[in-house]
């Protein structure tokens, strides 16, 4: 390993907090060695996997609740390995961040023991969404399709069983959580509709 192969610019994200909004901002810049992968890379434990990529840089602060961003591209990381006693390897996945909102509301009963609305607070945050499976249910007259998807979380998101979250526009439900990972959630979620060309 050469200190010119670093030769490719790519920024190290970190996720921030605004009020109630997440988001990956930049960290810092540095200088890596990037190679594609043609084995898939399953970021996932349930869903399906991604294109990988291994970025070679000097050992510097990043951890697996980092990412980066290379050619306008999110990369989620899986793995960190000493390269020598100056490099580290970055395993990585491309994936898509979607953005996530779900608004999570506190209750209390009023005298007739009725549950009230006392708070209401919408979380806004970066997700990946990957499919896990597709199922098809004949009805009549018409025939309805349920996907089930995997919407990947930083740790610090924390969904609920029956939660709706608003992925880039459209209205999913939370179905399991998968929350033993150090560094990242993942939640099962579905929605159903009529079939679509574009599914």
């Amino acid at each position: 390993m050469q200190a010119g192969d670093l030769n490719r610019p790519v920024s190290i994200l970190q996720l921030t907090q605004e009020n109630m909004k997440y988001d990956w901002t930049q960290q810092k810049e540095t200088w890596a060695k990037v190679e594609q992968k043609s084995a898939k890379n399953l970021f996932s434990q349930v869903g399906i996997g991604a294109d990988t990529v291994i970025f070679t840089v000097r050992k510097q602060e990043i951890t697996l609740h980092n990412a980066i961003r290379w050619r306008g591209e999110h990369y989620f990381l899986t793995n960190i390995a000493e390269d020598g006693g100056m490099y580290y390897m970055v395993t990585a996945a491309r994936v898509y961040i979607k953005t996530c909102a779900v608004t999570h509301v506190t209750t209390t009963k009023n005298e007739l023991k009725n549950p009230v609305a006392v708070k209401s607070e919408t979380i806004t945050f970066p997700a990946v969404l990957t499919e896990k499976y597709l199922g098809f249910e004949q009805r009549e007259p018409q025939a309805v399709t349920e996907t089930t998807y995997v919407l990947v979380t930083p740790k610090v998101i924390e969904l609920s069983i029956s939660d709706l979250v608003d992925v880039a526009g459209k209205k999913y439900c939370v179905q399991v959580a998968h929350t033993l990972d150090e560094f990242k959630n993942e939640y099962e979620v579905y929605r159903k509709g009529e079939p679509d060309a574009k599914h």
